[in-house]
């Protein structure tokens, strides 16, 4: 009887052990690349079940886009997106986009 309730103790501590744990980190990094103009930054940081992060990227059009987002266990993850900035094509480029009908074939 001892032998089954000291198992019992060890097993309710281990449980209490494995579940106290606290999910707990932070990153960052960034790349600006000069030679092909890839610039971006994201940093990230966690605290049990919480997530905060940002991630900023300059767009190939001109733009830059600043992306603030959270996650959490009640309302799953959330996303603001910004875009600051006025998107500029090149001229005379050649488009190799096609219109395609997917599924619906007019039956």
């Amino acid at each position: 009887m001892v032998g089954k309730f000291t198992l019992l103790c060890l097993a309710a501590l281990f449980t209490v052990a494995v579940c106290g744990d606290h999910a707990h980190y932070k990153f960052a990094y960034g790349v600006h690349d000069p030679h092909t103009h890839d610039v971006k930054d994201q940093h990230e940081h966690r605290d049990g079940h919480h997530v905060h992060g940002e991630y900023n990227l300059h767009e190939p059009d001109g733009t830059h886009r600043v992306v603030k987002y959270k996650s959490d266990h009640k309302t799953g993850f959330e996303a603001v997106v910004d875009r600051h900035g006025i998107a500029k094509h090149p001229h005379g480029a050649t488009s190799y986009v096609k219109v395609t009908h997917w599924g619906y074939q007019g039956h």
